[in-house]
């Protein structure tokens, strides 16, 4: 029987990850295991596909769960594939570590004759020198990538990843089109009858050293703001186990203005459904955008990682700004969104689309190579 291993941060109980690891198993899963494929996934703890509606029967198309250090020690003779779904694992803001365990892994699947592909990537940031010299070397000799932004795209042709056996493509995160019905069990009855959804991410950029402002409390003066602007309730929504903390510290900074969502605590927290019911979304995290995005809803990023101003740009949202959400040009930059709320829908309509015609080119090729 043939085997694909699935390769990206899952797992960790990340809601962005677990979704693209969602997606691409409801989109190829099933034909693959029509196909007498295997289907492995390297996961970094055993709780995997935390917040994704459905996840019991999409984790029955999963064959086995590898721990990350287990997984070093794999034949890629074992596999037909080496497939990473989506996301931005090919970045040294957060770990150098983990940038080279991940080149390390590709590069071991590239010298035997187990395809390797790289599906809806975001490159970067890279900013050492050591990732610099190895990423474009390792990224050669892969059989495919598609890049799901234009920076990153352009970071591809600046470093001639084309030169080698690659095939490069531009598509999309494919989160922006991912349609989900809420999961058996949402109770909308327990939400407010109109809200905004505030995706928290600590930064540690806060305090600066001219404001005794908190990063809470920084958050706390953003939603009230909001609220006394739009007249919606906030809810925290929380989509890593490690925001939930600094969601609670945001609560209490509020007294009474926000109120971590419901459901949280359950098995199956409906984190997507949660996201898309709001009347709009103010984020730290990138898949909150994206999610918001996808549903058409006006979304504000907190810029506390590159790739948000990044994908904001790609989809037309100027609404992006540092972490200093207690500046006053973060309130004229909501105030701006708020009124063009209406256009906004309509050009994610068209954006959309645009990006389905990419995804699927992605997709086209990816069938043509498994």
């Amino acid at each position: 029987m043939a085997r694909i291993l699935l390769l990206g941060y899952f797992g960790a109980g990340n809601f962005g990850d677990e979704a693209l690891l969602a997606d691409w198993l409801e989109r190829h899963g099933r034909e693959l295991q029509a196909r007498t494929f295997d289907i492995d996934v390297v996961v970094r703890d055993d709780v995997l596909l935390r917040g994704i509606p459905g996840s019991r029967a999409l984790l029955d198309l999963v064959s086995e769960c590898i721990p990350q250090q287990a997984a070093l020690k794999l034949d890629p003779r074992d596999y037909q594939a080496l497939v990473l779904p989506g996301g931005s694992v090919l970045q040294d803001s957060s770990s150098l570590r983990s940038l080279l365990y991940y080149l390390w892994f590709i590069r071991r699947f590239t010298q035997s004759t187990c395809r390797v592909i790289m599906l809806n990537q975001g490159i970067g940031p890279i900013s050492s020198w050591l990732g610099n010299v190895l990423t474009p070397i390792v990224l050669r000799q892969v059989d495919m990538l598609s890049l799901r932004d234009e920076q990153s795209n352009e970071w591809a042709a600046q470093k001639r990843i084309n030169s080698g056996s690659c095939q490069i493509l531009r598509s999309c995160d494919p989160i922006l089109l991912r349609q989900q019905s809420p999961q058996p069990g949402f109770d909308g009855s327990l939400l407010p009858a109109a809200y905004f959804a505030y995706v928290p991410r600590r930064s540690g950029d806060l305090p600066a050293p001219d404001d005794l402002n908190t990063e809470a409390q920084a958050a706390a003066l953003l939603i009230r703001h909001v609220r006394e602007q739009t007249g919606l309730d906030c809810l925290l929504l929380p989509y890593a186990p490690e925001d939930m903390e600094f969601a609670q510290e945001i609560q209490r900074e509020c007294v009474g203005e926000a109120r971590i969502a419901p459901g949280l605590d359950a098995p199956e927290p409906d984190l997507w459904s949660l996201t898309r019911s709001a009347q709009l979304v103010i984020t730290s995290r990138l898949h909150a955008l994206i999610a918001a995005a996808g549903a058409l809803v006006p979304c504000l990023g907190i810029a506390i990682d590159p790739k948000i101003s990044r994908i904001g740009t790609e989809l037309g949202f100027p609404w992006c700004f540092p972490a200093t959400q207690h500046r006053e040009d973060t309130f004229s930059t909501f105030s701006d969104l708020w009124e063009e709320r209406a256009h906004v829908r309509t050009h994610l309509e068209d954006k959309l689309q645009e990006m389905r015609e990419l995804l699927d080119r992605s997709d086209t090729l990816f069938r043509q190579l498994i």
